[in-house]
């Protein structure tokens, strides 16, 4: 894992809403084969921070460095909301990302049971066709990392067994950052490592806890001091 290519690096990033400091000297380092699940409760920061990494928003202070590409949000229906097709949807990221676009529409109607299903607005599909068409008409792109706001594989079982092997095949080549409200735990991935977003910071989940009984030291001798 160590020998693997790094695929985005967030060096010192600081981004700010107004005169607030939103992410501050936030790093982070991800290798290609690696699921990065980053905790971050219902905050404004984990919001600001998943735009940050699919390039949505730019930063104020530091650098992000990216190995290639960034991945759509793997469950965003962006391009696909329009109201049209699937079709339409899988030309608008063909053309997006310079592909060829009758071997792309192939390979995404590879994964479903039937591809006929890709003459239908994504919308309008059952959860698992349409949960396949996101995910794999995103992971077929040429990007060297994914984020997602659960895990890296839909929950549906029909779709995550289409894609599993697709996945596997991506994850030779490109690194997943999974922003999570809590721990999930209803599924692990090798070479998965857990971080916890706080104070505009991330944490190892060993720091965060040392964190959290420095503060609840602190609070105790500030009660303490009014009672007394």
């Amino acid at each position: 894992m160590k020998d693997a290519p790094e695929v985005l690096v967030l060096d010192r990033i600081v981004k700010r809403k107004g005169k607030k400091v939103i992410l501050s000297g936030m790093n982070l380092r991800v290798r290609a084969g690696e699921v990065v699940s980053i905790i971050g409760g219902a905050t404004g920061a984990k919001a600001v921070l998943g735009r940050v990494l699919n390039g949505q928003l730019g930063v104020e202070g530091g650098a992000v460095l990216r190995g290639g590409p960034v991945g759509p949000t793997l469950s965003s229906p962006m391009g696909f909301n329009t109201g049209g097709t699937a079709l339409r949807g899988l030309e608008l990221r063909a053309a997006a990302y310079g592909l060829e676009l009758d071997p792309y529409v192939n390979a995404v109607a590879s994964l479903l049971r039937d591809p006929e299903d890709l003459r239908q607005p994504v919308m309008t599909l059952g959860p698992s066709e349409r949960l396949t068409i996101l995910y794999g008409s995103a992971l077929l792109l040429p990007c060297t990392h994914y984020t997602n706001n659960s895990g890296p594989l839909p929950a549906d079982k029909r779709a995550k067994a289409a894609l599993k092997p697709l996945f596997r095949e991506v994850r030779k080549r490109a690194g997943f950052i999974c922003l999570n409200k809590g721990m999930i735990t209803r599924e692990k991935f090798p070479n998965q490592r857990f971080l916890r977003l706080h104070a505009g910071q991330l944490h190892t989940l060993e720091e965060f806890e040392e964190i959290q009984k420095t503060i609840g030291s602190n609070k105790k001798a500030e009660a303490a001091e009014t009672v007394a």
